[in-house]
């Protein structure tokens, strides 16, 4: 199955589904629930988790850290660090034996909370090594190496593990195979129950016996393979209006998805009636059942099925308060939650589950992924008669350092417009002495520091810059391509651009996805070529190499 990381894969024009940078590793920010008993609930959760100490088993410290960070614990705790090394040693030892694809999933989602950009290689072998153990079907199974015959029926709930791998890994800019992703949408298509509960071993028993935790973990995996293929349900509410932004900025729709290598086959109508039927069939059934091995695994898979699936109401109320009330039932005074202890099932994995519940760990993740106000080029003559008044926002190369170091601009107080204002009224010395700043935040997994780094770029007016700006007409989110469409602009001294558009998604009807990523590959494809083409005419002899590595993975 080698042929899923080559040509296949979403090298070119990635998916989009992109984390902001991570706290830093000196403090933690604090988070909330949003109910103040949940809140409760997470801080007796979390107490637990930490007086286990080294009781904490060794197979259970990656699900704790990811747990614990999601809660607001530093990156710089005992156990998050325990985790963190756990992960980093399976990675660089390679992923062995039944829990090969659990493994996977957890310590991916844990290293790219952690440090995206530092772990990237480890990332990049966890994406590689779910697609390599693919199996033929499309799913995946305890046997990854062939030693054991018997443990070689493709598992849902393992399966579920490894899609969330390949979503952590693309966050931090991984390049995975959309190949790989439809496949696994296509063999939980047609190894479905007629009802649309999952069941632990679909190919060879299809039609049972269904559970509440196999329903949600293979609509946990359908509502990654949807996102992964066609970007999130919404970006943003769609006016349907461009709107100028201090007379400098403006508002385009996101690209959803990016990605003009695979098209895909398998429909978002296919999908999002699966996701009914499946949360059809636990509604039918509700409340879920605690008198099995793992009932907290059933709150973890829901929050992300969920959050995925965009689900309303539950019974006549709002999912997350009727599933959370009855998580919250089964805390105990110590702060675990009352189960069956086993094997895999402990009170430390039981804590887990529940805090990532509560804490509602998908919608962090695609809170970070989609803002609301994109920032795009097309400057104006807004502010040619005079400069406003604006905020003062601080020293650039002060703020440009703590961006890069992991920052955010909510911890900075400052937000993207301004920091793009004050660089807009700087001097061209000024940006040329960051140009090192400036190109780490261009690797940044946060688009909007990208946007940032992009605009900056072009106004240095340097032109050995060309192939980094050509560069960022292949990121997977269309707002940065016209920033670096925009710089491109402004170095070139073509205000035109060659008369394509930095509005392309403007009429186009957000409910249809396919016409929707069509529309965006075909505009990224012909601008790429278009400055490519340029360059190619006009570039110094000496820097022909910048050319080919431009051009390589097309």
């Amino acid at each position: 199955m080698a042929d899923r990381t080559a040509g296949r894969s979403v090298g070119f024009f990635a998916a989009l589904v992109l984390l902001s940078s991570p706290l830093t590793a000196a403090h933690a920010q604090k988070k909330s629930t949003g109910v103040p008993e949940y809140d409760r609930a997470v801080a007796k959760a979390a107490g637990f988790i930490k007086s286990q100490g080294d009781k904490i088993r060794p197979g259970e410290a990656a699900l704790v850290a990811y747990a614990l960070l999601k809660a607001g614990e530093p990156k710089s705790s005992t156990l998050v660090q325990r985790g963190l090394d756990a992960a980093i040693k399976r990675g660089q030892d390679g992923y062995k034996g039944y829990t090969h694809a659990y493994n996977c999933g957890v310590d991916a989602l844990l290293l790219a909370d952690v440090d995206p950009v530092g772990h990237a290689d480890l990332l990049q072998a966890i994406a590689n090594h779910l697609a390599d153990k693919q199996t033929p079907t499309g799913g995946w199974s305890g046997n990854p190496y062939g030693e054991h015959p018997e443990k070689d029926e493709a598992d849902t709930s393992m399966a579920a593990y490894a899609m969330l791998g390949l979503w952590a890994a693309r966050n931090a800019n991984a390049t995975i195979s959309l190949e790989v992703v439809e496949r696994h949408v296509d063999w939980q298509l047609k190894y479905v129950a007629g009802s649309g509960g999952g069941v632990y071993h679909p190919e060879v028993t299809p039609k049972g016996p269904e559970s509440h935790n196999l329903t949600m973990a293979a609509a946990t995996s359908l509502g990654l393979g949807r996102l992964l293929l066609f970007g999130p349900r919404e970006n943003r509410e769609d006016s349907g209006e461009v709107k100028l932004r201090f007379g400098v900025l403006e508002e385009v729709q996101s690209d959803p998805l990016g990605n003009s290598v695979h098209i895909p086959r398998v429909s978002t109508g296919q999908i999002d009636s699966r996701l009914g039927r499946a949360f059809g069939w636990i509604n039918a059934r509700y409340p879920p059942p605690f008198e099995v091995d793992f009932p907290h695994y059933f709150f973890y898979m829901l929050e992300r099925a969920a959050t995925l699936h965009g689900l309303g109401e539950v019974q006549g109320n709002d999912w997350y308060r009727t599933y959370g009330d009855l998580l919250l039932s089964r805390q105990t005074d110590s702060g675990s939650f009352s189960g069956t202890s086993n094997r895999l099932s402990t009170d430390t994995v039981r804590c887990c589950f529940a805090i990532l519940y509560f804490m509602r760990a998908t919608k962090q993740t695609l809170d970070r992924q989609w803002g609301t106000g994109r920032l795009t080029g097309d400057r104006g003559l807004g502010n040619i008669f005079g400069r406003p008044q604006k905020k003062d926002i601080g020293a650039i190369d002060e703020l440009l350092q703590k961006l890069t170091e992991g920052q955010d601009f909510t911890s900075l107080d400052v937000n993207p417009e301004e920091l793009v204002e004050e660089i807009q009224y700087g001097t061209r010395d000024e940006l040329v002495g960051k140009v090192d700043l400036l190109k780490k935040l261009v690797k940044s997994t946060d688009f909007r520091k990208r946007q940032v780094a992009y605009w900056a770029l072009g106004r240095t007016s340097d032109f050995e810059l060309i192939p980094l700006l050509i560069e960022g007409i292949r990121d997977p989110s269309v707002d940065v391509n016209v920033q670096a469409i925009d710089a491109l602009r402004y170095v070139s001294r073509k205000p035109k651009g060659f008369g394509l558009t930095l509005n392309p998604m403007k009429g186009v009807d957000r409910e249809d996805n396919e016409k929707w990523v069509g529309t965006a590959n075909v505009w990224r494809g012909r601008a790429w070529r278009a400055w490519i083409d340029w360059y190619s005419r006009v570039r110094p002899y000496e820097e022909a190499g910048g050319l080919d590595e431009l051009l390589a993975p097309e």
